[in-house]
């Protein structure tokens, strides 16, 4: 037996008379693309083979997570949350529960740290040597490892390449990939520097880097990574090589703003990834009202490097020419993504500043509208003396800029909370129709199918959010919890692993919802021990009251009920029938729903009762209740 370290080399190098590797009661098959244990194959997803013959065959030594992510994902932007799950999925795979086959080397990467030996061919399959069985697995290694990565890039834009192969369908890939076609242009807008003094033009320079991606968006046949992706590396310090990887990019556009008193420098310079070269670089020094000038200049000299064609006319519509009603509402933009103590106050005051500068923008009042929306429903802002400002800046907004993707998407959400849901879905049609790749719209009208009952069309449009928007933390969690809501619980785990790594504080919360995706599978045991985990919380006390009553421990169970009985609130009630409806008590469920519902209707804020029926909806641990005749009718109360 070969001790680790002393083989070296790749599968291409062992020659025909050398099919296998061997460590323990385990074979890895290269021929029948197959893990086998003691002869009869263990299923491992597509990307979990690849994974484990790359670090195999590197038995003995340290690979980095950055060599995995290259050779096994190549140019597809993901995240090390997806080489997590994979991970996981090996050593599931291989009862690996100690992490001694393949040992972690914190900070740095892998070690396959087990004995391993080379073999001639195992036993042939039901097909001849050499015939189409071989055929078959030799494009399917190739689909994995070369060609077909490419294709993978083109699927993932449309939302298919996850669902059909990564996300543990436990499909095989077809013999052949298709080839995939030329590949179009691609770019990724960075956020600008801020140069100025007083470092205190962070929302302008930020903003002006967003304008000139809503610009270069509207190019037909250019692919723009979405914002919340690009504008991840800010104040990172990380190479253009490492950004165009993970965001699958073939140029970067990248730059400065130095703004003082009246007067604005913009440099930028568009970079081409393959050999960090660059392909056309401008600077510009003007007073600041000339600000729309250096826009549109910026976006011609980048049209005009990457040989595509802009527009005829640059601003979108319900734009503005007015440069302080632009510098209001980027102000607010800035307030409203960053969303931290009292912004959503000072992003709705500096739209109003915005169309109070320029009454006819009309972006900006959609802004406006989303601020006040958020508000609303959010309770920051009391309901009666606000909807009729909301409702006016929605009204204008589709007069100005009827066509304009988030004023679509802000009149879907008013008309919606007013009754009226066919309207609501038209407009977010017309939305998805004037904007298929904005990823914003494609989550909106995720939700709004998943609300209706549409959830395969949920998770058809939140894949294309992902995957046009693959570092938005956001998108992937509503991802993983449709996926969940669908009873795809692999898939919604791999999705969720991926979620932590772009937003660390989200941990906890992930890990109650895992837990309670042990409890729905009825794995009890493993759930007393993951919720046992948990802080003190609902979260756990939801768990433990189903997972303790499972396994006999009635006087634990009784305890956590009654911790969540004390609540009083709307979602103590709901919670309570979660739980009920886990243990099989249906009538007891419907009794909860009901405490929650009156608990709602005697609230002030008149959307409360639709909010039940939307939580209550969303909730993959009351689905016990789904064929209950009771529950089209309770669903339809709101």
């Amino acid at each position: 037996m070969t001790l680790p370290g002393q083989v070296q080399g790749t599968t291409e190098a062992l020659g025909a008379e050398h099919r296998t590797w061997r460590f323990g009661e385990f074979t890895l098959d290269l021929d029948r693309g197959a893990l086998l244990r003691d002869g009869v194959e263990v299923r491992l997803r597509p990307k979990s083979y690849a994974v484990l013959t790359y670090l195999l065959e590197r038995h003995g030594r340290l690979v980095t997570k950055e060599e995995v992510l290259d050779a096994v994902w190549g140019h597809t932007a993901v995240t090390e949350g997806a080489l997590t799950q994979v991970l996981i999925d090996i050593r599931r795979a291989l009862e690996d529960r100690s992490q001694t086959v393949i040992r972690t080397v914190p900070r740095r990467g892998y070690v396959f740290d087990v004995p391993v030996e080379t073999g001639g061919p195992t036993a042939p399959g039901p097909a001849e040597p050499g015939g189409p069985q071989a055929t078959g697995v030799a494009a399917r290694r190739r689909s994995v490892w070369g060609s077909g990565l490419a294709v993978g890039v083109v699927l993932a834009l449309f939302g298919l390449w996850w669902g059909a192969t990564d996300r543990g369908t436990g499909e095989t890939p077809p013999a052949e990939a298709p080839t995939a076609g030329p590949r179009a242009p691609s770019i990724a807008v960075l956020p600008f520097l801020d140069l100025s003094p007083e470092g205190d033009q962070a929302y302008f320079s930020d903003g002006l880097a967003e304008e000139l991606l809503n610009l270069l968006a509207h190019v037909p046949g250019l692919k723009v990574i979405a914002r919340t992706s690009s504008f991840s590396f800010k104040d990172q310090n990380v190479d253009v090589a490492t950004i165009a990887r993970r965001l699958d990019v073939d140029h970067v556009l990248e730059g400065s703003v130095r703004k003082w008193g009246n007067r604005v420098r913009v440099t930028a310079q568009l970079v081409e990834t393959a050999g960090s070269s660059h392909l056309w670089s401008g600077t510009y020094e003007r007073d600041f009202e000339d600000v729309f000038a250096i826009q549109d200049e910026i976006a011609a000299g980048v049209a005009d490097a990457l040989k595509v064609t802009l527009a005829d006319e640059l601003t979108t519509d319900g734009g503005t020419r007015v440069a302080r009603a632009l510098e209001h509402y980027l102000q607010g933009r800035h307030f409203f993504n960053r969303r931290g103590p009292g912004d959503l106050k000072r992003a709705r005051e500096r739209f109003k500043a915005a169309v109070e500068a320029d009454p006819g923008y009309g972006r900006a009042w959609a802004g406006l509208a989303g601020a006040i929306q958020v508000a609303l429903l959010t309770r920051e802002l009391p309901w009666e003396e606000n909807v009729p400002a909301w409702t006016e800046a929605v009204e204008r907004a589709l007069a100005l800029a009827p066509d304009f993707p988030e004023t679509l998407a802000r009149a879907a959400g008013h008309a919606h909370v007013a009754g009226a849901p066919d309207e609501a879905r038209a407009y977010l049609d017309r939305a998805l129709a004037s904007a298929p790749d904005d990823p914003f719209i494609m989550g909106v009208a995720a939700g709004v199918a998943f609300r209706d009952g549409r959830l395969e069309e949920a998770i058809r449009l939140q894949r294309r959010a992902v995957a046009v928007d693959p570092i938005a933390a956001t998108y992937r969690y509503n991802l993983a919890s449709y996926l969940a809501h669908a009873g795809r619980y692999d898939e919604a785990r791999a999705s969720y692993a991926e979620v932590v790594p772009l937003n660390p504080a989200a941990a906890e919360q992930i890990n109650g919802v895992l837990a309670l995706i042990l409890v729905r599978e009825q794995r009890y045991e493993e759930a007393v021990a993951a919720l046992e985990a948990l802080p003190d919380g609902e979260w756990r006390d939801i768990g433990l009251a189903v997972a303790y009553q499972a396994v006999g421990r009635t006087a634990e169970a009784k305890a956590a009920l009654a911790r969540l009985k004390a609540g009083t609130d709307i979602a103590a009630a709901r919670h309570l029938a979660e739980v009920h409806a886990q243990r099989g008590a249906i009538d007891e469920a419907f009794r909860w729903l009901e405490t929650a519902y009156a608990r709602a209707e005697a609230d002030p804020h008149p959307e409360a009762h639709k909010e039940v029926v939307d939580d209550a909806v969303a909730s993959w641990l009351l689905q016990p209740l789904h064929d209950d005749p009771r529950w089209t009718p309770w669903t339809a109360k709101r």
